[in-house]
């Protein structure tokens, strides 16, 4: 136990590896803000840390949810996002869950508008929204100066009414590493968690790397939910134990990653199954024809594959 109170050496690398990718992320939110761009969108699989580091780089600009930032998230229509971006043209807004939102064609056609547009004399480009109902209350003109950040768990390609922002904003793709991920959970349990000693947490993250499967991208939010829960066990005189109560949540997202449902998709999962059964499980020999025939240069990309075709859906 002694030796996992501290990181390896190969732990400090992969958090290396892991914060050039997030840097990305915080560098394409810092210059949204700035009004370098219109917009952002961060996609990737659930739990990868998307949302904690676009929202602590713009805490370091003075800017939270409510004080200068608008967060946007479950539903919602058309005529209400005009509605939101008139109340505040020059705004920042955060869009969290993209996918399950923006699905209409009437609110691709408002974001379309709100990202891009003519430069005018000054070069300052000029975004006009119209808007038209039969209700007057509900009718919209107005030039939108602000921009929008967005997180989302599918790439555009997967969803079809989104293609057509992919030349108007920024789009980084955050697919996290199982080592670079793991080496992160592992940072975070040594600072424990409120009444959940160094010691503890880190004993329930070991049994969660070592129970994880191994081809789903680890989840970033599940040990912390644990240590929400483990003051309470005692409490209610739970007959349970923790490690039981992790297990179950380990189980309960063992689904089909995120992945591209596409043409691509169907293409790669072919790929996967060829190499699993020209190279087995030998990543040395697959990783270098994965990427040189599918263009993705993770493992996860490689697992994600492989997890559909072995049929866990």
């Amino acid at each position: 136990m002694a030796d996992l109170m501290k990181l390896t050496a190969d732990e400090i690398e992969a958090l290396k590896s892991l914060d050039k990718k997030y840097e990305i992320i915080r560098t394409h939110t810092l210059t949204v803000a700035a009004g370098g761009s219109s917009g952002f969108l961060c996609w990737g699989g659930g739990g990868g840390g998307k949302s904690f580091q676009i929202l602590k780089a713009l805490r370091e600009l003075g800017k939270e949810p409510g004080k200068g930032l608008t967060l946007i998230n479950t539903k919602l229509t058309g005529p209400k996002l005009c509605k939101i971006l008139e109340a505040d043209p020059t705004g920042l807004f955060l869009v969290e869950d993209l996918e399950d939102i923006f699905i209409e064609r009437v609110v691709l056609n408002l974001l379309r508008s709100a990202f891009w547009g003519q430069e005018g004399p000054d070069g300052k480009m000029i975004r006009p929204i119209t808007y038209q109902t039969g209700n007057d209350n509900w009718n919209f003109d107005f030039n939108f100066e602000g921009a929008i950040i967005a997180t989302c768990n599918a790439a555009l390609d997967d969803i079809p009414e989104l293609r057509a922002l992919r030349t108007r904003i920024d789009i980084y793709h955050m697919d996290g590493e199982r080592e670079e991920l793991f080496a992160m959970a592992h940072q975070i349990a040594l600072k424990g968690y409120r009444d959940v000693t160094p010691a503890l947490a880190v004993q329930m993250w070991d049994f969660w790397t070592k129970h994880w499967p191994e081809n789903r991208q680890p989840d970033l939010r599940m040990l912390p939910r644990m240590y929400r829960k483990y003051p309470h066990l005692a409490d209610l005189k739970l007959k349970l134990t923790w490690e039981e109560i992790l297990q179950s949540m380990i189980d309960e997202g063992d689904g089909e990653p995120v992945d591209t449902p596409s043409e691509a998709r169907s293409f790669r999962l072919q790929v996967a199954l060829e190499l699993r059964r020209k190279y087995g499980t030998n990543l040395t020999l697959i990783l270098p024809e994965w990427t040189q025939r599918t263009g993705l240069s993770t493992k996860q990309s490689y697992y994600n594959a492989l997890n559909v075709v072995n049929g866990r859906r």
